[in-house]
């Protein structure tokens, strides 16, 4: 991530710092186990998984944002 940023010229601080790169890494981590979880199971149906995973991109979007924010 740091090394793909860097290539557009886009310095982010907390990408050396380890405890923030570990809380990112782990907030992800469970977030993708979420969307792994909801899309397991018999009789679902293409709607609920494109369901799950747009709502998944929204909200990578909205941490993208945040993090673009400083927040």
């Amino acid at each position: 991530m740091k090394t793909f940023l860097e290539t557009r010229n886009e310095e982010h601080e907390e990408l050396s710092e380890d405890p923030w790169l570990l809380d990112l890494l782990g907030f992800l981590t469970a977030k993708m186990n979420a969307l792994n979880v909801n899309l397991q199971g018999k009789e679902r149906h293409l709607a609920h998984t494109m369901s799950a995973v747009n709502a998944f991109k929204a909200k990578l979007g909205v941490l993208t944002t945040q993090l673009k924010k400083g927040g």
